[in-house]
């Protein structure tokens, strides 16, 4: 268990890395936290470079932010991030104002994601954007990922997208399986799997028992304001009450 502490801005709970490549194989991040008025990565901060991460398990890491809290396991500002076949489980992002990314932010970087699990992550504040993933201004590709039981949870205002935020950039989602995940709000919740507002392509993937809850809510499984192509993609069970149980655009 590791710990990053500052009075104003802290990241990197266990790493922190800056201005080169770092490669991760076989390894656990267990228990790490960044807290500060601004959260970010409680296991692994990067900015300006490479990270390779294979084989690896992320669980119950933690940033805790005053104000904002983004990045529960890792947060990458144009650093590119290559994932696989690793467990990104029970992350957590908090934060006063705004939370975001219970597990992974990308900023001005491309994320290539394979065979990798995301489950029971949480993002949770007044406003929540991605309850395991945010994106922006970035390009990624999720190919054979599955994310279960991951929340966005708003206690005040807006959830958007239980597992995805995306931002600008292009997304790419393929062979990916998404069961029951949530966006939750007191207010506004939209967009259980992803809320996008970016350039996104869904192809061959499952969304199952996927679910928004408040009071205006819409797209049980996905939330599109921008421009999406989905293909051999199946929607069963997903609820959104309001508008859109699969699909609001």
């Amino acid at each position: 268990e590791n710990r990053a502490v500052a009075t104003n801005s802290s990241g990197g709970g266990a790493i922190y890395m800056q201005d080169g490549s770092l490669t991760i194989k076989a390894s656990t991040f267990k228990s790490n936290k960044a807290t500060g008025k601004t959260a970010l990565g409680g296991a692994i901060k990067g900015i300006y470079g490479n990270l390779v991460v294979t084989s690896t398990n992320f669980k119950d890491n933690v940033v805790n932010g005053t104000d904002y809290g983004i990045g529960g396991a890792i947060n990458s500002l144009a650093t590119g991030v290559y994932l696989n076949l690793s467990t990104i489980e029970s992350n957590k992002a908090y934060g006063g104002v705004t939370s975001a990314a219970g597990a992974l932010y990308t900023q001005y970087a491309a994320v290539m994601a394979y065979s990798s699990v995301f489950k029971d992550n949480l993002a949770q504040s007044k406003t929540v954007m991605g309850g395991t993933i945010q994106g922006y201004y970035a390009f990624s590709n999720y190919v054979n990922c599955t994310f279960t039981k991951n929340m966005a949870k708003a206690t005040a205002t807006n959830s958007f997208g239980g597992v995805i935020y995306y931002e600008l950039g292009n997304l790419t989602v393929s062979s990916c399986r998404f069961n029951m995940n949530e966006a939750n709000s007191a207010n506004v919740s939209i967009g259980a799997g992803i809320y996008a507002h970016a350039n996104t392509t869904i192809y061959h993937c499952d969304f199952m028992k996927n679910k928004v809850s408040g009071k205006n809510i819409g797209g049980g499984a996905i939330a599109n304001l921008a421009n999406m192509t989905v293909t051999k993609t199946n929607f069963i069970d997903n609820n959104a009450t309001n508008a859109g149980n699969a699909i609001t655009a």
